[in-house]
Protein backbone atom coordinates (compact mmCIF):
# COMPACT_ATOMS: atom_id res chain seq x y z
CA UNK A 1 0.00 0.00 0.00
CA UNK A 2 1.02 3.57 -0.32
CA UNK A 3 -0.88 5.20 2.61
CA UNK A 4 3.03 6.20 4.09
CA UNK A 5 4.15 7.15 0.51
CA UNK A 6 6.54 4.22 0.76
CA UNK A 7 6.46 2.35 -2.29
CA UNK A 8 8.99 -0.49 -1.62
CA UNK A 9 7.44 -4.40 -1.61
CA UNK A 10 7.17 -5.40 2.56
CA UNK A 11 7.54 -8.88 3.11
CA UNK A 12 4.70 -10.58 5.01
CA UNK A 13 4.99 -14.40 6.07
CA UNK A 14 2.92 -17.02 8.02
CA UNK A 15 2.78 -18.05 11.24
CA UNK A 16 5.27 -20.82 11.73
CA UNK A 17 2.83 -22.91 12.89
CA UNK A 18 0.45 -22.37 10.04
CA UNK A 19 3.56 -22.31 7.37
CA UNK A 20 3.09 -26.05 6.27
CA UNK A 21 -0.49 -25.38 5.24
CA UNK A 22 -0.44 -24.65 1.78
CA UNK A 23 -2.93 -26.93 0.12
CA UNK A 24 -6.51 -27.23 0.45
CA UNK A 25 -6.84 -30.46 1.50
CA UNK A 26 -5.32 -29.10 4.95
CA UNK A 27 -8.35 -26.84 5.12
CA UNK A 28 -10.90 -29.18 5.40
CA UNK A 29 -10.76 -29.57 9.33
CA UNK A 30 -8.94 -26.46 9.96
CA UNK A 31 -10.10 -25.23 13.42
CA UNK A 32 -8.82 -22.23 15.64
CA UNK A 33 -9.82 -19.26 16.59
CA UNK A 34 -9.25 -15.36 16.54
CA UNK A 35 -9.05 -12.50 19.43
CA UNK A 36 -8.24 -8.86 18.16
CA UNK A 37 -8.63 -5.46 19.04
CA UNK A 38 -11.58 -3.89 17.93
CA UNK A 39 -11.38 -2.17 14.74
CA UNK A 40 -9.38 1.01 14.91
CA UNK A 41 -7.83 3.94 12.99
CA UNK A 42 -3.66 2.61 14.08
CA UNK A 43 -2.44 1.20 11.08
CA UNK A 44 0.75 0.26 12.25
CA UNK A 45 -0.24 -1.61 14.65
CA UNK A 46 -2.38 -4.95 15.56
CA UNK A 47 -2.84 -6.65 18.16
CA UNK A 48 -4.96 -10.32 18.59
CA UNK A 49 -4.08 -14.22 18.80
CA UNK A 50 -4.32 -17.39 16.98
CA UNK A 51 -5.42 -19.79 19.22
CA UNK A 52 -4.53 -23.12 17.06
CA UNK A 53 -4.68 -26.46 18.70
CA UNK A 54 -4.57 -25.54 22.16
CA UNK A 55 -1.75 -23.00 21.67
CA UNK A 56 -1.85 -19.51 21.14
CA UNK A 57 0.08 -17.82 18.91
CA UNK A 58 0.74 -13.70 18.68
CA UNK A 59 -0.65 -12.00 15.42
CA UNK A 60 1.01 -8.42 14.63
CA UNK A 61 1.37 -6.34 11.55
CA UNK A 62 3.83 -8.40 9.88
CA UNK A 63 1.16 -10.28 9.43
CA UNK A 64 -1.40 -8.67 8.33
CA UNK A 65 -2.27 -7.54 4.65
CA UNK A 66 -4.27 -4.11 4.66
CA UNK A 67 -7.56 -3.65 2.47
CA UNK A 68 -6.46 -3.44 -1.59
CA UNK A 69 -2.62 -4.75 -0.47
CA UNK A 70 -1.10 -6.14 -3.78
CA UNK A 71 0.37 -9.35 -3.43
CA UNK A 72 3.35 -10.59 -5.40
CA UNK A 73 5.83 -12.60 -6.21
CA UNK A 74 3.88 -15.55 -4.94
CA UNK A 75 1.12 -17.28 -6.83
CA UNK A 76 -1.60 -17.27 -3.73
CA UNK A 77 -2.19 -17.10 -0.11
CA UNK A 78 -4.71 -18.63 2.58
CA UNK A 79 -6.11 -16.09 5.08
CA UNK A 80 -8.74 -14.86 7.71
CA UNK A 81 -10.76 -11.72 7.06
CA UNK A 82 -10.72 -9.93 10.10
CA UNK A 83 -12.72 -6.69 9.52
CA UNK A 84 -14.50 -5.21 6.53
CA UNK A 85 -16.12 -2.98 4.99
CA UNK A 86 -16.08 0.54 6.84
CA UNK A 87 -14.29 -1.52 9.96
CA UNK A 88 -11.37 -1.60 8.00
CA UNK A 89 -8.46 0.29 9.19
CA UNK A 90 -8.18 1.83 5.52
CA UNK A 91 -11.59 2.88 5.74
CA UNK A 92 -11.46 4.30 8.91
CA UNK A 93 -8.58 6.36 8.00
CA UNK A 94 -9.94 7.70 4.87
CA UNK A 95 -11.21 11.43 4.81
CA UNK A 96 -14.07 12.24 2.84
CA UNK A 97 -13.29 14.21 -0.76
CA UNK A 98 -13.20 18.00 -0.22
CA UNK A 99 -16.70 19.26 -1.29
CA UNK A 100 -17.17 21.52 -4.76
CA UNK A 101 -18.88 24.89 -4.43
CA UNK A 102 -20.30 26.32 -7.07
CA UNK A 103 -21.54 29.67 -7.77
Amino acid sequence: MNLDGETNLKLKQALESTAFMHEDSYYRDFKALIKCEDPNTNLYSFVGTLDFEQNLYPLSPQRLLLRDSKLRNTEYIYGAVIFTGHDTKVMQNSTAPPKSIIL
